[in-house]
């Protein structure tokens, strides 16, 4: 169980107040496809703020 793992690894013994845990991809408008960089925000509309975050991505040359 994630959740147990995730309190058990920082000693916590629950969620604290407004903590969220996504596990595999985010729905994204448009699908995600492969690009130089990633961009996303998620957005509260209710208290009006959002997280925005972003990185560059290094394509590294196939070995196998």
């Amino acid at each position: 169980d994630l959740i147990q793992g995730y309190l058990g690894a920082t000693g916590a013994t629950a969620f604290a107040e407004g903590h969220v845990m996504t596990c595999g991809t985010v729905p994204a408008i448009g699908g995600i496809r492969p690009s130089q960089h990633f961009e996303m925000e998620l957005h509260d509309p209710v208290l009006q703020r959002s997280l925005h975050h972003r990185y560059e991505v290094q394509v590294l040359p196939e070995v196998a």
